[in-house]
């Protein structure tokens, strides 16, 4: 039996379950990982339908936008902290190409709707449930920011909150260069 799980551990077919884990390749400039999500409000949420060539099948919206990704969790304190800047931002461009689209991390639906609304927030949120997007995407700290650009390509990748005048300076200096 332990020869059995060394073997798993150490073989090729543990090194692709690893590689599924953890996903190194998402960084400035890598194509962002596509992803369907559940949003807060029932809707649906497939991010190829925005930015990047579409997926067989499935519809383009019209025209590709910008997307601003922010990974939180109701218990992340920086998060609270960025998260009205995320919604200032978000009107502040509201007549732009931009998306804003903020990312619960394996929490109960419940929890967050009250935690939105306590913070009188407006930004699309998308639950997910198993964690599953937050792999893909490498998150390893809260909050994580993304920026993807137009044709799928991530421009921007922070994690942690700084501080107000850094985190506006850093995304409106990358938002103004896109949009």
């Amino acid at each position: 039996m332990a020869t059995a799980i060394l073997f798993l551990l150490f073989s090729p077919l543990g090194a692709l379950h690893q590689d599924y884990l953890v996903n190194e390749s998402v960084d400035v400039g890598s194509k962002a990982p596509t992803f369907y999500l559940k949003s807060l409000d029932g809707g649906e949420f497939f991010l190829s339908r925005l930015v990047g060539e579409p997926i067989t099948g499935f519809r383009k919206e019209s025209g590709k936008k910008t997307v601003v990704l922010s990974f939180f969790a109701t218990w992340c304190i920086p998060c609270k902290g960025e998260l009205p800047l995320l919604e200032r931002i978000y009107r502040e461009y509201s007549n732009e190409s931009l998306n804003v689209i903020l990312i619960d991390v394996e929490e109960n639906e419940n929890k967050v709707k009250v935690y939105i609304d306590s913070l009188g927030l407006n930004i699309p949120v998308l639950m997910d449930f198993h964690g599953v997007v937050a792999q893909k995407y490498n998150v390893v700290a809260l909050p994580t920011l993304l920026i993807i650009n137009k044709d799928g390509i991530i421009e921007l990748r922070s994690f942690g909150y700084k501080g107000e005048d850094h985190f506006r300076a850093l995304i409106t200096n990358k938002l103004d260069e896109l949009l």
